[in-house]
């Protein structure tokens, strides 16, 4: 998953209020269906909700507030208008992705001493950083204790 920043750059495919007009508002300008709209992020209110500044296909600019934004294997909703993310930059989220799951496996395999898994490394780490920030460390059932 994507997670959605104002001043993103998003695709926008207009929904059929968009193309006939809805709500006394004349129709986007959509020249070719096939070609999103550009759209950018000016306001998130969840990893899949999301307001935009939108330019239509002859530079008319708009404001559509709430538009779902699709994550991962989300469908839209038929004939609604929907956000999605560029295939570049769902491409360089999965080489990230990767890189990380890389880099964890490569950490697990160099730090051995009792981690079998990556989450077993990653509970490691996170007690380490509670540690850090609170000088506490849990004890054997869980309670905290002050170092």
């Amino acid at each position: 998953m994507i997670k959605p920043t104002v001043g993103r750059v998003v695709w926008y495919h207009p929904g059929a209020d968009d193309r006939d007009g809805a709500m006394n508002q004349a129709p986007m300008n959509v020249l070719d269906l096939a070609q999103p709209f550009a759209a950018h992020v000016v306001f998130v209110h969840d990893d899949r909700t999301v307001n935009l500044i939108v330019t239509d296909h002859k530079g008319w600019q708009w404001v559509r507030e709430s538009v779902q934004l699709l994550q991962d294997d989300d469908e839209p909703n038929v004939g609604e208008a929907y956000a999605a993310w560029m295939p570049y930059q769902k491409g360089q989220a999965e080489k990230v992705g990767g890189a990380r799951r890389d880099a964890r496996e490569s950490a697990v395999e160099r730090i051995g001493g009792g981690f079998k898994t990556v989450e077993d490394l990653v509970r490691a780490a996170d007690v380490l950083a509670r540690y850090i920030e609170t000088g506490e460390m849990p004890a054997q059932h869980g309670e905290g204790v002050k170092a």
